[in-house]
């Protein structure tokens, strides 16, 4: 999650995929804990953003509804984008 040049590693992509999933999977089953449910979708707001799971073409329409679904005050394109670059390690 920490690496930058991945568009040019199609299997540093799919390890990233794996990864994701793994610590996704960590969320799971939490339906009764309103933090850990919170801070899953955050977590799929970010993979969105980022294009974790999309070879790093961020999913824009996926990351506005995972925004609005937090019910957060800004939910439009550069605020997302701003996202982005702050979600970087």
């Amino acid at each position: 999650m920490r690496e930058d040049n991945l568009k040019t590693r199609p299997d540093a992509w799919s390890a990233l995929s794996a990864d994701v999933d793994a610590a996704r999977s960590e969320f799971a089953g939490q339906t009764h804990e309103p933090e850990r449910d919170q801070a899953r979708d955050v977590f799929d707001l970010v993979v969105a953003v980022r294009g974790m799971k999309n070879a790093g073409n961020s999913d824009w329409g996926q990351a506005e509804q995972l925004c609005r679904a937090l019910k957060w005050p800004r939910c439009d394109r550069p605020a997302l984008e701003e996202l982005k670059v702050r979600s970087r390690p």
